[in-house]
């Protein structure tokens, strides 16, 4: 009976795998950009979901802004109540720039199932945007 629940048990905590993002995304990708509005900088990060998935908002997203050198933010976390939903993604202004170009650092969690919903995955992004005072460039 001890063996039974044991099994059970690794079983149980194999199938939740998928749902804490271990490992690079395979399912979906961000495209980030940074563009200058009036003397701030706005930087827009998308959730674009691969071939035969969907992206899910029935789950917790986040935004982290960890290094943004130059820039100053409101806030450096955002969670799913802030997104554009219709994006889906963000959209995260600066106040002015106190220098002409740099890169802001970032990770972010995003939900992506299966069209039909059967499975459903965490996927953590980790990316970095150059952003510059005189013309809009994306990595």
């Amino acid at each position: 009976m001890r063996a039974m629940r044991t099994l059970i048990a690794v079983l149980v905590s194999c199938s939740a795998v998928p749902a804490f993002g271990f490992g690079k995304p395979e399912n979906s990708k961000v495209e980030s950009s940074a563009k200058l509005d009036g003397a701030n900088v706005q930087l827009t990060f998308k959730v674009l979901a691969n071939e035969g998935h969907v992206v899910t908002l029935d789950a917790p997203w986040k935004l982290t802004l960890k290094t943004h050198d130059g820039l100053t933010f409101a806030q450096a976390a955002f969670s799913k109540k802030d997104m554009k939903e219709e994006l889906p993604g963000w959209i995260v202004a600066s106040t002015a720039a106190s220098k002409a170009t740099g890169d802001v650092s970032w990770e972010l969690a995003a939900f992506i199932c299966t069209k039909d919903k059967t499975s459903c995955y965490r996927e953590v992004h980790e990316g970095k945007t150059n952003w510059q005072t005189a013309e809009t460039k994306t990595k």
